[in-house]
């Protein structure tokens, strides 16, 4: 089992807005390796922007960050992860629509080094039959799978997730929980994902945060450590005043 006292990944008094509307309004938080955290939080909360700020898609107008694996703590300079650290799986799904398959898995193979072949990753992840399919002939769902697919290929430390569940049926979520489950165990890698899917996803959540006006409202860790409270107890408050705010 991983120690997860010290964070493996932080940010802190992160600011962000689209057209002068502020959008995270000082967020702080800090991952822990092993944990599967759940971010909730209303339509235009900031989830995927908060998510995309953790990958380096987009810049913050102010914050800092650090990573405990890559020494990128830097004072106010924003250094994301590397992509050797990190995966971020989202609406955009970074796929070669006129690849295949088999060719889009392949690159990612090629940059990252993953220990694992293509052949058998295809398996892993049940798309041998789709191997040779361009991308874009693909259904939006068997699009999404791939998208998973090579995100993770290289079983990255920080794994941040954007609404999974909008697209993958329940034997494909099945594969990803599967998959991420062996990560934490193998790795200690960190996964935070952005959902409104309670119902599938809340069973598997060893945390559970609220993104609410620009910043963490509710955090279990913290009600489990400051309230001293059961872990179980702890996210079942935080969800209770999520549904609360969000009837």
């Amino acid at each position: 089992m991983f120690e997860n006292d010290a964070p493996l990944f932080g940010v802190r008094d992160v600011h962000k807005s689209y057209d002068n509307r502020p959008v995270l309004k000082g967020l702080d938080l800090d991952l822990f390796s092993a944990d599967f955290t759940l971010l909730l939080g209303a339509n235009g909360s900031g989830k995927s922007t908060f998510l995309r700020l953790c990958a380096g898609l987009v810049r913050p107008e102010g914050g800092s960050c650090f990573c405990a694996e890559a020494d990128i703590a830097s004072g106010p300079l924003w250094r994301p992860p590397p992509s050797a650290l990190c995966a971020h799986a989202g609406h955009h799904l970074h796929l070669y629509s006129l690849l295949s398959v088999e060719e889009n898995l392949s690159i990612t193979r090629a940059l990252l080094c993953p220990a694992v072949s293509v052949r058998d990753y295809l398996k892993l992840w049940q798309l041998e039959d789709a191997a040779s399919r361009l991308v874009g002939q693909l259904s939006r769902g068997q699009q999404y799978r791939v998208s998973i697919a090579r995100a993770l290929m290289h079983a990255p430390k920080l794994i941040l997730l954007d609404e999974p569940t909008s697209s993958l049926d329940d034997p494909s979520l099945g594969l990803l929980l599967r998959f991420l489950e062996q990560l934490r165990e193998n790795t200690g890698s960190s996964i935070l994902i952005a959902t409104h899917d309670l119902g599938r996803l809340a069973p598997f959540a060893s945390r559970i945060l609220v993104l609410e006006d620009g910043r963490i409202m509710k955090d279990s860790r913290a009600l489990q450590k400051g309230e001293q409270l059961s872990p179980a107890f702890s996210r079942q408050k935080c969800l209770e005043y999520y549904r609360e705010r969000n009837r």
